[in-house]
């Protein structure tokens, strides 16, 4: 969540022998009942960060982060040696108080008091700078050599080869991961929003799409619905099927087209029949071209029509036809 940043968990299911990740944020759920806040499908979300990592660790890459490393390293022992320069200060300011407090005159009490005060806050203020000092200097990076360099670049290469590889375990590939980056961040709203955030303290964001839902999983593409559209103006549900089989076209579940298929299409999209859409046009056809058009029992033999004509009732698809009278 992105306000209160519950820490969201894992949960696996099997597809075709593979685990499949889920990401839930039930936090909230365990310790007051409610409900879940989000669940996020995770095979996108790591197939994104997985793509994202590849992408980052690659020789050219590494190049760039090579010479920012250096330059950072730099800027750091530049601030190492102001801060050690603060800390020799401090040291020349206590020994000169130190100095001042032995050189007092024993019978001068309130300025013997006062130099011995001054002494101790002096040998307080250098305590504090080396322990800031030696603090720090704990996170300084060191110099990278040749050899570091070289394998480095070796590491990147073989890195997509490992990552790929059937017999790298999850764990492993996790490992790797926890490497580089912080944590993921994950909100769910029109679309999925991905926020990694790296070891080094930048973040990357990226966005994908919420995945499809079940029936959308099935469902004929839309641009064959449209197809059907067309075709039913000129062709029965058989003709239609034959077309879209013809041009290699499969429904959402991937099967081939046939004449019930096609009608349960047209039914569902309320999409007119050719003998329905025949019909409401009839009335828009000049006479004489009507009567070029006759309804009968179509032969065995007929070849399939360019259009299905339908003006007389009843009949059905099947058995209709055109010919000039």
């Amino acid at each position: 969540m992105p306000n209160t940043r519950l820490c969201m968990t894992v949960r696996y299911h099997t597809d075709h022998g593979h685990p499949i990740p889920d990401y839930v944020c039930q936090r909230r759920g365990i310790q007051t009942a409610e409900p879940l806040c989000q669940r996020l499908p995770g095979a996108q979300i790591d197939q994104a960060v997985t793509e994202l990592v590849l992408k980052a660790v690659n020789p050219s890459s590494l190049d760039v982060a090579l010479e920012v490393f250096e330059e950072l390293r730099t800027r750091k022992a530049e601030i190492d040696r102001l801060r050690r320069t603060q800390v020799e200060r401090a040291r020349e300011e206590a020994e000169l108080a130190q100095r001042q407090y032995l050189l007092a005159r024993p019978e001068n009490r309130l300025v013997v008091d006062h130099l011995e005060r001054q002494w101790n806050e002096k040998l307080t203020s250098l305590t504090q700078a080396e322990e800031e000092y030696a603090r720090m200097s704990k996170s300084q990076p060191s110099a990278l050599t040749d050899a570091d360099r070289n394998r480095i670049h070796a590491l990147a290469s073989d890195l997509p080869r490992v990552w790929n590889d059937l017999r790298t375990p999850a764990r492993d590939r996790k490992r790797m991961l926890r490497l580089l980056i912080e944590d993921v961040t994950l909100v769910k709203k029109q679309n999925i929003q991905i926020h990694v955030r790296w070891k080094a303290g930048a973040t990357t964001s990226m966005e994908r799409p919420l995945p499809l839902s079940a029936p959308d999983l099935v469902r004929t593409p839309a641009d064959i619905v449209e197809l059907v559209r067309a075709l039913a103006t000129e062709q029965t549900d058989a003709q239609t099927a034959r077309t879209l089989n013809a041009r290699c076209l499969r429904t959402g579940r991937k099967h081939s087209f046939t004449r019930l298929i096609v009608r349960h299409i047209r039914n569902a999209y309320g999409i007119a029949s050719c003998v329905q859409y025949l019909r409401s046009q009839a009335g828009s056809l000049h006479p004489k071209l009507l009567r070029k058009w006759k309804c009968t029992q179509a032969p065995p033999n007929a070849s399939p029509p360019k259009v299905c004509c339908m003006l007389s009732a009843p009949m059905t698809e099947g058995s209709c036809y055109s010919s000039q009278s």
